[in-house]
């Protein structure tokens, strides 16, 4: 379930608080706090989805398999974590949320790739795909 939409930033915050970092856009909190302000509660998780392999395909055994995720959040994502059958791959703390994964040998198995994405207050939002070798 998506839940409701997302209000635009500017009514969580008082209209002087608004400051983005320089380096990659997210809500800059420290910047509200060191101005005396207080920071807007973030209740709303990351959406993550895996764009690439997609669910139900087939992989082949043996092989170096490129997996890209998506990952936003209202106030930044800081990380996002890929495991294949419960066995952590990778954890990335920023874009490009891409893996490799060399795909174990054996025909007619079946993995469940699964993407964590998670923001500073702690929300977190999964995604599965489920992919089989031939």
């Amino acid at each position: 379930s998506r839940g409701q939409p997302l209000r635009p930033m500017q009514e969580y915050l008082h209209p002087m608080s608004l400051r983005t970092r320089p380096d990659d856009g997210a809500l800059d909190i420290g910047a509200l706090e060191r101005e005396g302000g207080t920071p807007p509660t973030d209740t709303v998780p990351p959406s993550v989805s895996i764009l690439s392999p997609t669910d139900g395909a087939v992989v082949r055994a043996r092989r170096t398999l490129a997996i890209s995720m998506t990952a936003s959040d209202n106030f930044g994502v800081v990380s996002l974590a890929l495991s294949v059958n419960g066995t952590p791959l990778c954890r990335l703390t920023a874009a490009p949320w891409s893996c490799s994964w060399t795909v174990p040998a054996g025909r007619r198995q079946t993995y469940t790739l699964q993407a964590i994405a998670r923001d500073a207050a702690g929300l977190g939002s999964a995604a599965a795909v489920e992919v089989s070798t031939r």
